[in-house]
């Protein structure tokens, strides 16, 4: 009877013992990837900077010709009231081919910004979608369960050692 129960104790202990190896085992990886950082390595952040310089400086130089033409209404309104018919005219002449100008300058620029704007899109979207493959099989090869994106999702803090964008860079630089 004795050896039985020894038996029975050592079996529940042995067993308690594996699940809790089990347990162990089962622990939720975690690791951390910045895409910011990620997007910076394949340049996209530089030429989305560019990108955002070339719409400011496309846009200051609209402004500044509207105002050079709100300069010329000014200056057509004080001839009128003077009278001088002939400037009138010739200010009226300039008034509308600067009018003009300026209407295919915003046009042929925002088709240049659009066009500048779909490559990045298309560029942010083949990156991220690189970026979701590298990354799932990183956490297959390596048994992560979860991996969170830094600054984003409420991620306050984390070690360094589950930060995995070095290896998320590397595979996504290896020839296809």
């Amino acid at each position: 009877m004795k050896k039985i129960a020894l038996f029975v104790i050592i079996f529940v202990f042995f067993t308690g013992f594996l699940s809790a190896q089990s347990q162990v085992q089962n622990l939720t990886r975690v690791a951390v990837v910045d895409l910011n950082r990620i997007l910076g390595h394949f340049n996209y952040n530089s030429r989305n900077q560019r990108h955002e310089n070339n719409r400011q400086a496309a846009q200051t130089e609209i402004n500044q010709q509207a105002a050079e033409i709100q300069e010329l209404h000014e200056i057509r309104e004080e001839a009128a009231d003077q009278s001088n018919y002939e400037e009138v005219s010739r200010l009226d002449e300039e008034i509308a081919d600067k009018t003009e100008n300026l209407r295919n300058y915003a046009v042929e620029k925002n088709a240049e910004l659009e066009i500048e704007k779909r490559a990045l899109d298309d560029i942010f979207t083949n990156l991220t979608e690189r970026m979701r493959t590298a990354t799932r099989r990183y956490a297959i090869d390596e048994g992560i369960h979860i991996i969170l994106e830094r600054g984003v999702s409420g991620v306050i803090f984390h070690s360094g050692s589950v930060d995995i964008t070095e290896q998320i860079i590397q595979i996504m630089s290896m020839p296809r």
